[in-house]
């Protein structure tokens, strides 16, 4: 074989074995052979994607999305646009494909996602639509829908949702998610009691599809304390100047609507979910959760950081202050601190009952918060969590800070002028209302979002005190 084969051969067997920056590396030397080759730049697009790395993968699909796509490679490229940034991109895509799609109701689902991560509610509505009439036994499509929906007395769309419960075998993620829906559908019509049953055998059937064990998450973060617990306490010299806003919590905590305040300010640009310093400080340190030790030297800090630094960017050139609103971001926040000396660490807290309630209506994409789906999973995860905060603001007793919901929505403007001191931020009004930031919005609070900071949702877990325990 000659170079190019080699690397190739090199590449796909590195990757099969688990060792995607090696194959990364054996693609790139493929790719100086035969730079023109399409099916190793999206083999090499696809590592990127894996590695966290969407903005340099989009590069790699751009040729692609010059004219119609199968739907397969649509959806993938929608999903690496999606994670870059590029919504308009990733709803193109998905409109090119649906132009000769002969199964649609895949494609006008994901659109109908990315149309209400940018507000475009009535848009992502006749798409969630038009793909029921295609798929009218899709469980999920209903789901997307009643999100969007509110439900009245003798609501048509409920009706057929009941019809299409007969028809779905139970036990099945289908049936699961209709659950969902016909929970949301009765909350929405104050019949608590029948909506919280309905809510539970969702979450009871999403338990046996998705297994999950507290006891690996409660040693990871162990692992974290121990791992991160002798990082160097001065910056390097050399530290990157940066100083992004990450701000963390437990997922359905209002971390998306303090981003969203945040990110009203003239000065700062959303970020979102950017997952781009825990992949890159498992390269450059270690994995915090593995057995070997990491490398904590300031050198390798002060790369980490501007490794970080040098990825946001790629993905945001013109933004003067950018948040971060990676969730797990509380898990190595001494590692964040250690490389970004000029970091703010904003961590939102909600009351556990109220977190949980909210937790437990949600499906998260596949494989991710698996401990959602069980009440008791939920409260020992919030333990965790908590637990791991505490450490942190005890090790860095300056470094993060803490906000609670409840107190945000009902005492908005002192809580604003707050959380900007937090961040280091001038006064200014837009923040008091976020419901007018055009950003995109790609998290399960999508919706809420668009409505101005109101305390309607802060006690609504009341009506079901006696099913959380409370």
């Amino acid at each position: 074989m000659g170079q190019f084969d080699n690397a190739v051969h090199d590449a796909r067997q590195q990757a099969a074995n688990g060792d995607l920056i090696g194959a990364l590396g054996a693609a790139n030397r493929a790719l100086m052979q035969m730079p023109q080759d399409q099916n190793l730049k999206l083999f090499r697009a696809r590592l990127l994607h894996a590695l966290g790395r969407d903005t340099e993968a989009l590069a790699d699909l751009k040729p692609f999305t010059a004219g119609p796509m199968p739907a397969q490679l649509a959806l993938f490229v929608a999903e690496v646009a999606e994670h870059a940034g590029a919504l308009k991109l990733a709803e193109d895509a998905l409109g090119q494909a649906l132009s000769t799609a002969k199964k649609p109701a895949t494609l006008l689902a994901k659109r109908a996602v990315l149309r209400q991560s940018l507000g475009a509610f009535e848009a992502a509505q006749k798409d969630l639509r038009d793909a029921i009439k295609r798929s009218p036994t899709d469980g999920e499509l209903y789901r997307l829908l009643g999100s969007m929906h509110r439900f009245k007395a003798n609501d048509p769309l409920l009706k057929k949702m009941q019809q299409a419960r007969r028809k779905i075998p139970a036990g099945s993620a289908a049936s699961a998610h209709l659950e969902f829906a016909i929970s949301k559908a009765l909350d929405d019509l104050g019949d608590y009691d029948r909506s919280f049953k309905h809510l539970t055998q969702a979450n009871a059937t999403m338990r046996k599809l998705h297994p999950y064990s507290a006891q690996v998450r409660d040693d990871q973060l162990a692992r974290y304390k121990q791992a991160l617990s002798t990082l160097p306490h001065a910056p390097a010299a050399t530290a990157s100047k940066a100083a992004p806003i990450f701000v963390t919590g437990l997922p359905r905590s209002g971390t998306t609507l303090v981003e969203q305040i945040l990110s009203a300010h003239p000065d700062v640009t959303g970020g979102g979910e950017m997952a781009i310093f825990g992949g890159l400080m498992r390269e450059t340190l270690g994995d915090p959760a593995g057995d070997a030790p990491l490398d904590l030297t300031q050198e390798t800090l002060s790369k980490l950081g501007h490794a970080y630094a040098d990825a946001v960017a790629m993905r945001h050139p013109s933004a003067r202050r950018v948040t971060d609103k990676s969730i797990q971001t509380a898990s190595y926040a001494g590692a964040v601190a250690a490389a970004l000396p000029n970091a703010r660490i904003i961590v939102v807290r909600r009351n556990p009952h109220g977190n949980a309630l909210s937790l437990l209506r949600q499906v998260f994409q596949p494989g991710k918060q698996l401990f959602s789906y069980n009440l008791d999973d939920i409260l020992r995860y919030q333990r965790g969590f908590d637990d791991m905060v505490a450490f942190w603001q005890a090790t860095l007793p300056d470094r993060v800070h803490v906000v609670e919901y409840e107190t945000l929505v009902r005492e908005p403007d002192a809580t604003t002028r707050a959380l900007l001191d937090m961040a280091d931020l001038p006064w200014d009004d837009a923040c008091l209302h976020p419901e007018d930031n055009t950003r995109a919005v790609q998290t399960l609070s999508a919706v809420a979002v668009r409505k101005p900071i109101s305390s309607d949702a802060a006690d609504k877990w009341r009506r079901y005190a006696s099913h959380l325990g409370a």
